[in-house]
């Protein structure tokens, strides 16, 4: 799993953001985990594009955005303080590719190459 996910989500989905989704967190003591997720453990799927972090349980990190290209904005906004990888953060461009490409969470991976030490969103050879 990696650190940031980007979900489709109803336009008027309402998470809080920045706290756990609260049906990733209450669900059945007993469950089993070999058939899956808990019914209502992933969000409703929709038109609208938010970001997630996924290294807890998961949660929002911004409102729902209209498009991808809305989203990107946001994101590389440094008013919003939404990051990548611990405290880096992208470019528009970096943040509209792996939205558009489903890469946010590769793109939010460490790594460590002979030229390149951090979010392989950063490596050079990462968009392309």
């Amino acid at each position: 799993m990696g650190h940031r996910e980007c979900m489709r989500v109803p336009m008027d989905f309402d998470a809080p953001l920045n706290e756990v989704y609260e049906p990733r967190i209450n669900y059945p003591d007993d469950w089993d985990w070999d058939n899956g997720d808990p019914p209502g453990y992933d969000p409703p799927t929709g038109e609208g594009w938010q970001l997630w972090e996924t290294v807890s349980e998961g949660s929002p990190l911004t409102p729902v955005c209209a498009t991808a290209e809305e989203l990107a904005r946001y994101c590389a906004d440094p008013l919003h303080g939404v990051t990548i990888f611990a405290s880096d953060t992208c470019s528009y461009e970096k943040w509209l590719h792996m939205f558009l490409n489903d890469k946010t969470d590769v793109g939010s991976l460490l790594v460590m190459t002979s030229t390149h030490f951090g979010p392989l969103v950063d490596d050079p050879d990462f968009i392309k």
